[in-house]
């Protein structure tokens, strides 16, 4: 049946790296496949709990990434490996983000990642991907394996390949701060009140085009209106300020004279 043979798959797959790379530390995970998610594949912890009501984690595969060479969608699974080590033996962050832990643990194991998939990417954020080096553990045990299990290759899903994370670094000119969003948008810094600048890179520069660069001169053009009225208004509010505070010295004036007027009839 072929359920059962994909199911067999992923369970002796999960065993051999579970037990070549994590020494056999890791618990037990229950595998689901998950085409609705950008993702290629996540960890969830505690989703199921099994007969002796002991609490079992999952793994979830988008069927895409199954079309791809063995060694990529390999490193999906064992990078989802790394989070199910890291929840029962580390310190995860918040949920899906990769921190210098588990950085460190997935490069002792062969698999480093890297925000581009290429040496010199970030290590660390809330979407990694990962590179594996000649001579490293998981690539090497990947070639041991197709030596003794190569006998049944997964089918794969069909249809629309999970949607890129397409996103675009925009700067604070004034204070420096920097946020993520999509491609030709428009964001502005709040305390600063300056449009933010979108930055240099591949998705950057798919940001910066004629009609979005209209878009940020009008922009610009509204932010120094707002501007002019949020002084007026701002200095309005320092001259009403100033007044009922002069009001209130003079009427404490007034009275420290008549006080004194008094002890002096």
């Amino acid at each position: 049946m072929i359920t059962e043979a994909q199911s067999k798959l992923f369970g002796r797959l999960f065993n051999y790296y579970n037990k070549s790379l994590f020494n056999g530390k890791l618990k037990d995970c229950l595998f689901n496949m998950d085409r609705k998610t950008g993702d290629y594949g996540f960890f969830t912890p505690e989703r199921w709990s099994g007969l002796k009501n002991e609490v079992i984690h999952e793994i979830n595969l988008n069927p895409r990434c199954l079309e791809w060479k063995p060694i990529e969608w390999h490193a999906v699974i064992v990078h989802n490996m790394v989070h199910s080590w890291q929840y029962d033996y580390g310190e995860p962050s918040r949920p899906g983000y990769h921190n210098k832990e588990f950085a460190q643990k997935s490069e002792e194991i062969g698999l480093f990642p890297s925000s581009n998939g290429q040496p010199g990417g970030k290590r660390t954020g809330q979407a990694v991907r990962h590179y594996f080096p000649s001579g490293g553990p998981f690539k090497k045990e990947f070639a041991n394996l197709q030596k003794k299990d190569n006998k049944y290759k997964p089918l794969y899903g069909l249809g629309s390949p999970p949607a890129k994370k397409d996103k675009t670094g925009y700067l604070c000119p004034n204070c420096g701060t920097k946020m993520w969003g999509k491609p030709c948008m428009l964001d502005i810094c709040s305390p600063c009140f300056e449009l933010r600048i979108p930055q240099a890179g591949k998705a950057g520069k798919q940001a910066i085009n004629k009609n979005y660069e209209m878009e940020q001169e009008a922009a610009k053009r509204v932010l120094e209106l707002l501007r002019e009225k949020w002084k007026k208004r701002y200095l309005l509010n320092i001259k009403e300020i100033q007044k009922s505070r002069n009001e209130a010295r003079d009427e404490e004036t007034a009275k420290l004279s008549k006080g004194k007027n008094k002890e002096v009839n």
